[in-house]
């Protein structure tokens, strides 16, 4: 496998959570480095970090990267959430 493989990064959180970048900065960042995709994955609300999503910053970000999306021709934006995984085997909400 090269370096030149990798196509995007599937794994990043934003300023929306813990991460120190507007999705803006990492959408140009990885344009520079060749990738033709990120995923956005912040914590949802019950990790306790600063700036985890609530369902409703959820549906505000996705509606974000929806307009992004619209505007970006050769780039492709995802959108997911971290969530963790209760002790009987569901998933936070």
């Amino acid at each position: 496998m090269k370096y030149s493989d990798i196509k995007g990064d599937l794994y990043l959180h934003s300023k929306w959570s813990d991460g120190k970048n507007t999705i803006l900065q990492m959408e140009d960042a990885a344009k520079k480095m060749v990738y033709q995709c990120i995923a956005i994955t912040n914590h949802s609300q019950s990790l306790g970090v600063a700036g985890e999503l609530t369902v409703e910053r959820l549906i505000k970000q996705i509606e974000k990267i929806k307009l992004l999306n619209q505007e970006l021709s050769d780039f492709t934006i995802l959108c997911g959430i971290e969530v963790d995984i209760k002790t009987d085997g569901s998933l936070e909400v």
